[in-house]
This record gives C-alpha cells, sequence and structure tokens, in this order.
C-alpha cells in the first residue's frame, strides 16, 4: 500500500503538474482565440443586383452626393483661406507683440525719470509762461524767453526734464 502511495505521489509529482499546466495552456489558447474571431470583421453583404429601371434613380444619387461633396471642397478650401489669414495675422502680432516689448521698457523708463509731480509743475509753469508773454515775438526772442522760463525754474530748486526744451520754444 505504500509503495502504491508512492507511485502515486511520484506519478504526480512528475506528470500531474505537467498536465495540470498542459490543460492551463489550452485554456489560454482558447481564449486568446476566442477574441480574435470576435474581432474578425463581418463579411460584408452581398451586392445588390440591378435592373435598367433603377438607373435614374441611382443617377439622382450620385447626383447628390456630387453635389454634396462639391459643396464639401468649396468649404475645406474656403476654410484652408481663412486659417492662412488668420495664420498671418497671428504671425504679424506676435512680431509686433516682440518689437513693442523692447518699446515698453523705454516707455517705463521714461516714466520712472519724469514720474514726480515737481517736474510736471516746471513743465507746466515753463509752457504757460511760453503761451503767455512768446505769442507775438520771433523765433530768437521766444528760444531766449524760453530759456530764462528754465532758468527761473532753476533758481526755485524745481527740477528741470532732462530733455532740451529749446526745439519747443521755436
Amino acid at each position: 500500500m505504500e509503495e502504491k502511495v508512492n507511485v502515486y505521489n511520484l506519478f504526480l509529482s512528475l506528470y500531474g503538474n505537467n498536465l495540470y499546466t498542459q490543460r492551463q495552456k489550452k485554456k489560454q489558447i482558447e481564449e486568446n482565440t476566442k477574441p480574435q474571431e470576435e474581432e474578425r470583421e463581418p463579411t460584408p453583404p452581398p451586392e445588390e443586383e440591378y435592373a435598367e429601371d433603377d438607373l435614374p434613380r441611382l443617377q439622382e444619387e450620385v447626383n447628390q452626393l456630387q453635389q454634396l461633396f462639391d459643396q464639401a471642397v468649396v468649404e475645406k478650401h474656403s476654410l484652408e483661406m481663412e486659417l492662412q489669414s488668420m495664420n498671418e495675422r497671428l504671425k504679424a502680432a506676435n512680431e509686433m507683440m516682440e518689437g513693442l516689448k523692447s518699446q515698453e521698457a523705454l516707455w517705463r523708463k521714461h516714466v520712472k525719470e519724469n514720474d514726480c509731480n515737481e517736474l510736471l509743475l516746471a513743465n507746466c509753469i515753463s509752457a504757460s509762461a511760453f503761451l503767455t508773454y512768446c505769442g507775438p515775438h520771433n523765433v530768437d526772442t521766444r528760444k531766449r524767453m524760453g530759456e530764462f522760463f528754465m532758468q527761473v525754474c532753476e533758481h526755485h530748486g524745481l527740477p528741470l526734464p532732462k530733455r532740451n526744451c529749446s526745439r519747443i520754444w521755436s
């Protein structure tokens, strides 16, 4: 009896696991083949047979489909042209933005330099004096009077603009 059990255990240890793995392999193969069968495309239905009487109806269908196709081609061309136009506008806008970035830096610098109220006060005083007193005079007199107005502002401690205003007085 003990020999039979040992022989049986020996048989199972040698062939039993192998039988079990063979069964698993068969099962996996069957599972792998089933989805392939399901994934296959169904066969197309057989084509209809047409008679000579069907020709006008089929020609009408072809004409309608041709019209739809032509409309789609025209719309596609229109959309392509619009896309090209929009891309060009976008490119121009991007170039303009890049160009304005450097200008923005200059503007910010100018604002920082001229942000004090005293400078504004000196400019207003000089401009109002120029308009009041320099109107009837010639160019040389205007320049001298403008320089005098700037000296008065400087004498009273008002900051002067960094740019020369002589071209304004001309």
